[in-house]
């Protein structure tokens, strides 16, 4: 089994950097979208456990995450907080220093 290291985490959500170039009205919908396809419903289940998991494992608090499905984005979503004092949780409009 793959170990997932700080380092492969924050490259493979790279992707959320995406999210930043989003129009605002999209920004400002909910945390995760809607997904009304069942199979990709699923995968995103599978994603999410996964991720928490390894942000677990290697103490990260917070993520953000864009998967883009037909070249608009499917999902997207904030994870953990953006530092432990304030406990402001990671939203869509977050921005990480990598």
């Amino acid at each position: 089994m793959h170990r997932t290291t700080r380092r492969s985490f924050v490259v493979s959500a790279t992707s959320a950097i995406g999210a930043l170039s989003l129009p605002e009205s999209l920004l400002a919908r909910s945390e995760a979208l809607m997904v009304a396809d069942a199979e990709l419903g699923l995968l995103i289940g599978k994603e999410r456990a996964a991720i928490r998991r390894a942000m677990a494992q290697e103490r990260i608090r917070g993520a953000a995450i864009c998967l883009i499905r037909d070249g608009k984005p499917a999902w997207m979503e904030g994870f953990g907080v953006t530092d432990e004092a304030s406990a402001h949780p990671v939203g869509l409009d977050t921005i990480f220093s990598i």
